[in-house]
């Protein structure tokens, strides 16, 4: 099947405010964040360091203006595969239902690969009430997942998930806790613990 193409060059001078060599991957992912009418195909540096670009058909003279703006304000930077390790031995009281943070953190830049995200803590009511109990509330990437406990013993609140990131996206973790019901009590998180590694 036959196909139509347009290519674009810009030369690495039209990079005005990137220091150094031209990131592809940065560029990628920041590229693939714009609203465009024909998706691009294609990026690849060429021989004099500059860029071209491929649209997998003839882009809009809107889609054209974007990409001139874009590659004018691209900053480049730098990424990191390094381990990250947030903790938090607490213990972090909640009075009510309003979560309370234990732990808040977005990653820095990251390089393209596979991520683990790795959580750890313990949670419980500071004394037993009837109909209250503590919510261990864990939100990674945007997805968001709790536990229920109604003791004051302490219990276990763990979980893991991947992800796959693009050079320069990062991952939000964040580690809350609260009380629902209507008991004199606090809720209590202790030994909270996030890690966030490259597996892949």
């Amino acid at each position: 099947m036959a196909e139509t193409n347009i290519r674009r060059f810009y030369a690495r001078e039209e990079f005005i405010a990137l220091n150094g060599p031209i990131p592809i991957d940065l560029l990628s992912t920041a590229l693939s964040g714009l609203t465009l009418d024909v998706p691009i195909a294609d990026l690849r540096i060429t021989t004099a360091g500059g860029l071209m670009i491929e649209w997998a058909a003839l882009p809009s003279s809107a889609d054209i203006t974007v990409i001139d703006a874009a590659i004018a304000t691209f900053t480049g930077g730098t990424t990191t595969s390094t381990l990250a390790v947030q903790t938090n031995n607490g213990p972090v009281t909640a009075s009510t239902s309003t979560p309370v943070d234990v732990i808040d953190f977005t990653t820095p830049p990251l390089s393209t690969g596979k991520y683990q995200v790795i959580w750890t803590s313990m949670f419980r009511l500071t004394a037993t009430a009837a109909n209250t109990g503590a919510r261990a509330i864990a939100t990674v990437a945007g997805v968001t997942q709790q536990s229920h406990w109604g003791e004051a013993l302490v219990t276990a609140y763990n979980g893991a998930a991947t992800f796959e990131r693009l050079a320069g996206q990062t991952i939000h973790v964040r580690l809350q806790i609260a009380k629902i019901g209507a008991g004199a009590v606090n809720a209590e998180m202790t030994g909270a613990r996030f890690s966030i590694d490259k597996i892949g």
